[in-house]
């Protein structure tokens, strides 16, 4: 349910910046930033995105599909005559932090760095690269393991590090 913001404040202000059930069957959601409000996903499936990379020009596609508790990100340039594209899982707010949330823009600082977000299933970052076809997610049986995630472009954070 889409609101403006004077019907966030009523009759049900404790909608702001946050969701809350109108009436059984129905919640609404406000919020005064952009895509300050993610949304909960029903049922609660997780995203899966395919991490890895490809560059056509020397033969390197390789990658595996991972559930994501972010967004599905991609980043592509031209490096040494190559259109070289990483894919990545991503904290939210780094997408947010490029203005790419479920689009694509060029990095500031570098016009020739395009990157792309989603949060869509079936690793939704390779959908525009039939040549990719993501391989299904071997169980995992490791405890997970933590990774610095962010962008930086000539030495400068473009998103919070984290």
């Amino acid at each position: 349910m889409a609101s403006t913001s004077m019907e966030c404040r009523s009759p049900m202000p404790d909608m702001s910046n946050g969701c809350a059930t109108v009436e059984n069957g129905l919640s609404g959601c406000c919020c005064n930033t952009d895509a300050c409000l993610t949304p909960k996903k029903t049922p609660g499936n997780p995203l899966t995105c395919y991490v890895g990379i490809n560059a056509p020009k020397t033969n390197i596609n390789i990658g595996a599909e991972v559930v994501c508790n972010g967004m599905c990100a991609s980043l592509n340039a031209m490096v040494n005559g190559d259109n070289v594209t990483a894919f990545e899982c991503v904290p939210t707010n780094v997408c947010k932090s490029l203005s790419a949330y479920n689009s694509c823009n060029s990095l500031q600082g570098d016009r020739e760095v395009t990157g792309c977000c989603c949060d869509s299933p079936n690793a939704c970052n390779v959908a525009a690269y039939p040549n990719i076809v993501p391989p299904t997610p071997a169980p995992n049986t490791d405890f997970p393991i933590s990774c610095w995630s962010g962008i930086y472009v000539n030495g400068n954070a473009l998103s919070n590090p984290g």
